[in-house]
């Protein structure tokens, strides 16, 4: 690949995330404008054509996006939480999903069949049974798993220890294996000033 054959300048501010319908053809593009877009793709993607245009209730901290073609839904993660839509309708809010890290937002999310995972800035992940419409029960009986700390460095560690407080760790990419049996979880600290890494495998 050495030149784009297709250009958008539609948005007004940064893309933040984009994801792939293999069964429409079509691309969806999250903005910090506040905006989710559809595109349709041309010819073996030789050309972009805009579709749809939603606008964004909750605008702060647009950085997550998650795309089911199975139940024809786009998950898109902000400060106050998790809204799921359905392009196919006039209307296309379907539900909002609460932060369960009401301070720091949702930083990543993914489908796996009928299950939306979150992953969140502080350390929390969820799973919404798309199914029963409501959070899985972790074995612990808690409504989400949470990421340990790790060692991290940086020039506000001070406060943090004075405080006698272990910042958390974001959660900022979630992925399952080829037979959904386990999962990664990779990030790191959210707040300014941190430096440090976040890995972990779950089965």
């Amino acid at each position: 690949i050495q030149n784009p054959v297709a250009t958008m300048q539609e948005h007004t501010d940064k893309v933040r995330c984009m994801e792939y319908s293999a069964a429409t053809n079509q691309l969806l593009s999250l903005g910090s404008d506040a905006t989710l877009r559809q595109w349709n793709l041309g010819d073996q993607g030789s050309s972009l054509s805009s579709i749809r245009v939603e606008e964004l209730e909750d605008a702060t901290d647009l950085v997550a996006m998650g795309l089911s073609d199975e139940y024809h839904l786009v998950a898109v993660g902000a400060s106050e939480g998790t809204t799921l839509y359905d392009l196919r309708q006039e209307d296309a809010l379907v539900k909002h999903i609460p932060s369960l890290d009401r301070d720091c937002g949702v930083r990543c999310l993914t489908f796996n069949r009928s299950l939306l995972t979150s992953g969140g800035g502080g350390g929390s992940v969820g799973f919404w049974d798309l199914r029963s419409s409501k959070l899985r029960k972790c074995p612990d009986g808690k409504n989400f798993m949470q990421c340990s700390t790790s060692d991290m460095r940086g020039n506000t560690m001070e406060f943090w220890i004075q405080q006698d407080i272990e910042p958390p760790q974001a959660a900022y990419t979630i992925q399952y294996d080829q037979y959904n049996s386990k999962m990664f979880v990779g990030g790191g600290p959210l707040m300014t000033g941190l430096a440090g890494c976040y890995a972990s495998i779950w089965g």
